[in-house]
């Protein structure tokens, strides 16, 4: 992650080629085609089962979605479900309503969320959400590893955050997150009575494919390998169009990282240079399909919130079915393509 020093005068809309690409014209979600019909509608609710949010964040703070039932800081569990204040969602790595760690310190769900929302179009330090009207339910699952340097947490606090954005209205879950797992491990999760609560609300979930640079056809991984019905997975790509790649410096050159899988993952999208919030104050790029996954997300919401007749399996249908071929994928994914938001809207059931 490259943070942008706070008096840069950088203008971060024109580096967002996942809305505009004008170095490989055709290799984008088509947003700018839909512009105005992605910044006006007002997306069902996200459920973000992360690392947390910045709730503190005044760029995103507008969007983040608010316990009705509970009043913040009484000390009391007020809409009785157990959790006392969770007034922004729950931390259930840490059985805390803290979704965050200190305020510079970087949360992999704060960046997640971003790509959905963005932040006001104005400003110097602003740039464009996905579908900048989304609500995100967030619960966080994972807790921030600084010798590993990455987010780790277990199966049983992911599962929990998952029925718990489920249980609070999220329509459509962002899992950007995943493990190594045996054919075993999938069978077993398979069986968890949590997919059947989720199929019962007809909630659709959306899983970043990883970031091994592998074929998880043969090396499997969880969440991305169960077979769920009412699951989108999600590989990244470049600007180039192809297997996202990510700049590891002049000795080492550019590296792919995206995992792929004619089998198991459905759809790319941008997930190289992204540029997101990875704490309060702070502006950065990064790569990875975590990046990715929210992307097919916040125009799931929206989608359904134009179709609000539509259930689950539809919307599904509508993003997979319209995904624009590129040159490459054909074996790397289902759809062999990428997201595209403007054949999505035009979708005909």
């Amino acid at each position: 992650v490259r943070a942008f020093a706070d008096d840069e005068p950088a203008l971060f809309r024109p580096l967002q080629w996942q809305l505009r690409n004008e170095g490989c014209s055709g290799v984008d979600t088509k947003w700018l085609l839909e512009s105005v019909r992605m910044i006006e509608v007002e997306p069902v609710k996200i459920g973000l089962v992360d690392q947390g949010l910045h709730i503190g964040e005044p760029r995103i703070a507008q969007q983040l979605w608010t316990n009705p039932g509970e009043t913040a800081g009484n000390g009391v569990d007020d809409d009785g479900n157990g959790l006392i204040d969770d007034v922004h969602g729950w931390y259930f790595a840490s059985h805390s309503p803290v979704l965050a760690q200190k305020d510079d310190a970087y949360n992999h769900g704060t960046y997640c969320a971003s790509i959905m929302m963005g932040t006001s179009a104005r400003g110097p330090d602003r740039f464009w959400g996905i579908a900048p009207n989304s609500v995100v339910v967030p619960a966080a699952c994972l807790a921030w590893d600084d010798e590993k340097g990455t987010a780790i947490g277990s199966i049983e606090t992911t599962f929990e955050g998952i029925r718990y954005v489920v249980e609070r209205g999220a329509k459509v879950v962002n899992l950007s997150l995943g493990g190594p797992a045996t054919r075993m491990d999938l069978l077993l999760q398979e069986l968890h009575p949590i997919w059947e609560f989720v199929r019962e609300k007809d909630v659709l979930l959306v899983v970043a494919a990883g970031n091994e640079d592998q074929n998880i056809d043969e090396t499997p991984v969880t969440p991305a390998c169960l077979d769920l019905p009412n699951m989108i997975v999600v590989m990244a790509v470049d600007p180039s169009g192809g297997p996202a790649r990510a700049y590891e410096g002049p000795e080492r050159g550019w590296r792919p990282f995206s995992n792929y899988g004619r089998n198991a993952v459905d759809i790319a999208a941008p997930g190289a240079m992204i540029i997101g919030i990875p704490a309060i104050g702070q502006t950065s790029y990064s790569d990875g399909t975590s990046f990715a996954a929210p992307m097919v997300t916040a125009v799931a919401a929206a989608l359904w919130a134009e179709h609000p007749d539509w259930d689950a399996a539809t919307v599904r249908r509508a993003i997979l079915e319209t995904a624009q071929p590129v040159e490459g994928l054909e074996d790397k994914c289902r759809t062999g393509g990428m997201l595209d938001i403007q054949a999505a809207f035009r979708f005909e059931r």
